[in-house]
């Protein structure tokens, strides 16, 4: 997959690369084919959402952390434990972790079936909403992202997708009582 980017890019490096994340191996992935194009220092935004952050767990306890239980609606990144590589990846390469929640990633899921006319599911959702909401913008104002390079959203996961699934996830964020876009208070380590 990096290839293909390095190749559509040019071989201009990204101002990052934004995927979501369950048990890690795709940003373990990603860092590799990074590696293998020269890009080692492109930061990698790695997006969970609220109930199925297991990264974020075990970056703040800096260690391997086992979730007890599963609450988000990503069934895609319903793992309970990340695998150990990510979180050495972590320590050695700009890899930053953003959780958001369902409702977020859901409503993104909404605004790319609009917006390209396909269908994604929640696990792909919190990824875009990373991008469609001000998480990538805050981190480029922070300067944790370059300003003024792209920023590249790998979008996968639409099999479960369907527009009966995006109603009913709708549904069960608005029945769960998950934030609003303005109360999520969940953020950007």
């Amino acid at each position: 997959m990096i290839p293909e980017i390095f190749e559509d890019l040019c071989g201009v490096a990204p101002g990052a690369i934004v995927a979501s994340v369950g048990g890690g191996g795709l940003v373990c992935g990603i860092a590799e084919g990074l590696d293998k194009v020269g890009w080692s220092q492109v930061p990698i935004v790695a997006v969970e959402t609220k109930g199925a952050d297991s990264f974020r767990a075990s970056i703040n306890a800096n260690k391997q952390v086992t979730l007890p239980t599963i609450t988000s609606i990503a069934a895609a990144l319903a793992v309970r434990k990340v695998c150990t590589k990510i979180l050495e990846l972590y320590k050695t390469r700009p890899i930053f972790s953003v959780v958001l929640s369902d409702k977020l990633a859901v409503d993104a899921c909404v605004r790319f079936s609009e917006d390209q006319r396909a269908l994604v599911e929640p696990a792909c959702g919190a990824s875009l909403a990373a991008v469609y909401g001000a998480r990538t913008t805050e981190m480029r104002k922070h300067g944790r992202l370059p300003a003024d390079k792209p920023i590249v959203v790998i979008v996968c996961g639409g099999s479960a997708a369907s527009i009966k699934q995006l109603e009913e996830w709708q549904e069960a964020v608005q029945r769960n009582g998950c934030p609003s876009p303005e109360r999520d208070h969940t953020g950007i380590d």
